[in-house]
């Protein structure tokens, strides 16, 4: 089985220090200590996780056969279908990154050195999803070992909307019982194949969801109020009085 880690490399010098991470996906398996994800993507915007930490990152598969049957290779996806790249720049409120058959600019090149110098900017880099426009449909393979995989303790939020990637232990749980200190007030889940959001508030029949436990969910935006971190349990003492 052919594997490729992906790298600026392969996706012409775009996103030098970025490698596909993350646990989006319609369908999962486990090999040994490895989880390959198949994932949906449609002809048009998708979102797909990133992450900065190189020596984190999924390697892409050219699978012949997946959940023991046969697949067709013409129907997998890879970075060369990729036509545009585009990461949100949460210090200058604005997106970088552009066609990848162009290499990387200016503001990219800023970007991402800003992101390799500061610890805490990297970290939150690790569990973030990027847009990615693919020139037709298909299904992108990737795998990861499960070690690799951003803990819950170490996905932070800044206030505001935040492009977030759903890791492996929030599986089987709904929102509230991960969210930790975290006031979400709004979320937003990316339609590909409709290419349009369906956004929930606060308080709406469906804004608490359960992270699919076949598999793992699509990426997500997340609106909170304040700066704040997740936890592998919503139990916590009273909050201060305003």
């Amino acid at each position: 089985m052919k594997k490729i880690f992906i790298s600026l490399v392969l996706l012409a010098v775009l996103f030098s220090s970025f490698v596909f991470a993350g646990s989006t996906g319609i369908v999962s398996e486990v090999n040994g200590n490895s989880v390959v994800t198949a994932i949906v993507v449609q002809e048009g915007w998708n979102l797909v996780p990133v992450s900065v930490s190189s020596g984190a990152g999924f390697s892409i598969h050219r699978p012949t056969e997946f959940q023991g049957e046969p697949f067709d290779q013409d129907n997998i996806i890879g970075p060369e279908n990729a036509k545009y790249v585009w990461i949100y720049d949460i210090e200058k409120n604005k997106y970088v990154g552009g066609d990848p058959s162009l290499g990387a600019n200016d503001g990219l090149r800023e970007f991402t050195d800003r992101v390799a110098e500061s610890e805490g900017f990297s970290k939150y880099y690790d569990h973030v999803a990027a847009w990615y426009y693919f020139d037709k449909e298909g299904v992108l393979f990737l795998e990861k070992t499960t070690d690799r995989f951003p803990k819950l303790e170490d996905y932070e939020l800044i206030p505001g909307w935040n492009f977030a990637h759903l890791v492996p232990d929030m599986d089987g749980k709904n929102i509230t019982e991960f969210q930790g200190d975290c006031n979400i007030e709004r979320t937003a889940v990316w339609d590909p194949f409709d290419q349009n959001w369906m956004v929930s508030n606060k308080g709406d029949e469906n804004f608490g969801f359960t992270v699919r436990d076949n598999g793992f969910a699509l990426p997500i935006l997340l609106k909170v109020s304040d700066r704040c971190t997740f936890a592998g349990s919503s139990v916590a003492p009273p909050a201060i009085p305003q």
